[in-house]
């Protein structure tokens, strides 16, 4: 009888991450650690050595699952693992007034109010829930609101106008973040097998 697993090869800086990005949805103290025992039994690699192997193992420990190390990672425990770099301005920078005009994800509400000459109005309340890429500019608020009303017409999403100042001349950026391990941080690659 052959037992129906799960397989996820993925890398991460720890067997906690690694299995997070596999998306399983188990508990990694529910696993087995086999890597002895698979080292132990000659390290099989070919697709159906390994799973015949892991298969019989999974059976014989009565688990849900099990995992192997094939490299051994490190985690990245540095504190600020990044480097900032400042960019000195050199020069002027001029800024121009942009309406971008970005996908927005959209929450509405409609209230009442009651106007100047005692009439009751509708008042939408607007939330912005997301905001996506800029998908347009314009330089002026109407043409803005044109150019938004053609993406909601093609796209039939939601969209927002904001207003921007935007870096027409000199240097756009101020500075840069660089994401920086600790030296000592590896990522690791494990072999996730989950029976089904």
């Amino acid at each position: 009888m052959t037992m129906n697993m799960l397989v996820k090869e993925t890398q991460g800086y720890s067997k906690e991450k690694a299995l997070e990005a596999t998306g399983l949805d188990v508990e990694l103290d529910r696993l087995k650690n086999a890597t002895l025992a698979w080292k132990k039994a000659g390290s099989p690699m070919g697709t159906k050595q390994l799973n015949a192997f892991m298969a019989g193992y999974i059976k014989d420990k009565k688990a849900v699952g099990a995992y192997l190390v094939i490299e051994a990672a490190s985690d990245d425990t540095r504190l600020r693992p990044y480097s900032v770099i400042n960019e000195t301005t050199k020069g002027k920078r001029k800024a121009t007034t942009t309406y971008q005009i970005k996908e927005a994800e959209l929450k509405v509400k409609h209230t009442t109010a009651v106007n100047e000459d005692g009439e009751t109005i509708d008042v939408p309340v607007v939330e912005v829930i997301t905001v996506g890429a800029v998908e347009a500019r314009a330089d002026k608020k109407d043409a803005a609101f044109k150019v938004m009303k053609e993406l909601i017409e093609i796209n039939k999403k939601d969209y927002i106008v904001e207003i921007v100042k935007e870096i027409t001349e000199g240097q756009k950026y101020a500075g840069y973040g660089q994401y920086t391990p600790s030296k000592s941080a590896k990522v690791g690659k494990f072999m996730f097998f989950v029976a089904e």
